[in-house]
């Protein structure tokens, strides 16, 4: 017997949920209990509190701008709907990653309740995303011209960060011209619709080309319209600033302050291999290279493992906990 639609999501939602879970004691499991516990005894929780503090306005930012970018984009929506969905979104996006793909579901699942067609609510989710991408890659190169002043950096270290910086900077190029171009994304779409085909023995075409024809319009208003990107942008990288200032208070927590330059380097390489990686949520990745990062610019390896995983506590687990009463409202909600 079939399930019903709100049923089958309610499901879905659920198994996401429990498989989050499973994955923070996964975490807890893997970590060392002496880490653990000198984590819990050294830590200043006065900075840790300062950290949650930021994180609550960082998430805000992040919402806020995916509001403003469904807006651009048409998606008729309360204000207050589209806030939710964001942060409801985002929260489980950061906790599960696989390129945000729970999280566009969700956004799929309840937006679709409101009349919108899939492939609008994925064009505007995918160039949120892609000024996620931009935004956050676009910080590398201001920490890298902090580090090569202010740090004696090892050749391999240098060529090592020089050579991120152009792949880096070759993703961002790639993503902009699949968005804003529109020859290249129908070749992309094609490839995309032949390999669905494929698998699934069945056409998507209908449902790309909406996502085609929002892109297009969206990227249309914004040509003409430049300013239409301040908000969304302005959020975006607000939402950025505040992370990394989350991210200097974890560790602060542990008694180490670092400079702005070796921050965000270590930040952005730790998100990026995190999301690259296969791992749900990037669990252990991100920390790792976090740690890695920090340990070559002479942060003691424990304290910058530490902070890392005081991180990955204070900007995703929390958040996903404390949002968990909204998957409920949001499904529920009725078009």
């Amino acid at each position: 017997m079939k399930l019903d639609k709100s049923r089958r999501q309610r499901i879905i939602v659920l198994t996401v949920v429990a498989f989050v879970l499973l994955a923070i004691i996964f975490i807890l499991v893997a970590l060392d209990w002496n880490d653990v516990r000198q984590l819990v005894g050294e830590a200043n929780w006065g900075s840790t509190l300062v950290a949650l503090l930021f994180t609550a306005i960082s998430y805000l930012c992040l919402s806020y701008s995916f509001v403003t970018v469904n807006r651009v984009f048409g998606i008729g929506m309360t204000w207050r709907e589209l806030f939710e969905i964001g942060i409801a979104s985002t929260t489980l996006a950061n906790v599960t990653g696989f390129g945000g793909a729970a999280a566009y579901s969700l956004r799929i699942a309840v937006m679709q309740r409101q009349g919108k067609p899939s492939g609008n609510i994925l064009a505007a989710s995918i160039f949120h995303t892609y000024l996620y991408i931009v935004t956050l890659l676009g910080l590398l190169p201001l920490g890298l011209i902090y580090l090569i002043v202010n740090h004696q950096l090892g050749e391999g270290v240098a060529t090592g960060l020089r050579f991120a910086t152009v792949m880096l900077i070759l993703v961002i190029i790639i993503a902009t011209a699949i968005v804003f171009v529109r020859p290249i994304r129908s070749v992309v779409l094609r490839i995309l619709n032949r390999l669905w085909h494929l698998f699934r023995h069945q056409s998507s075409i209908s449902f790309l080309n909406d996502f085609d024809a929002t892109l297009t319009l969206g990227a249309a208003k914004i040509r003409s319209h430049p300013l239409a990107l301040a908000l969304p942008l302005g959020s975006m990288l607000a939402n950025l600033v505040f992370t990394l200032v989350s991210l200097w208070f974890c560790f602060a927590a542990i008694g180490n302050q670092l400079g702005f330059g070796t921050l965000m380097v270590g930040f952005v390489i730790g998100i990026v291999a995190g999301n690259l990686s296969m791992v749900p949520g990037g669990l252990g990745v991100q920390e790792a290279s976090m740690a890695g990062m920090y340990a070559l610019f002479g942060v003691p390896f424990t304290q910058a493992v530490l902070a890392s995983v005081l991180f990955r506590v204070v900007y995703d687990f929390i958040p996903f906990l404390l949002s968990l009463a909204m998957y409920r409202r949001l499904l529920r909600r009725r078009s």
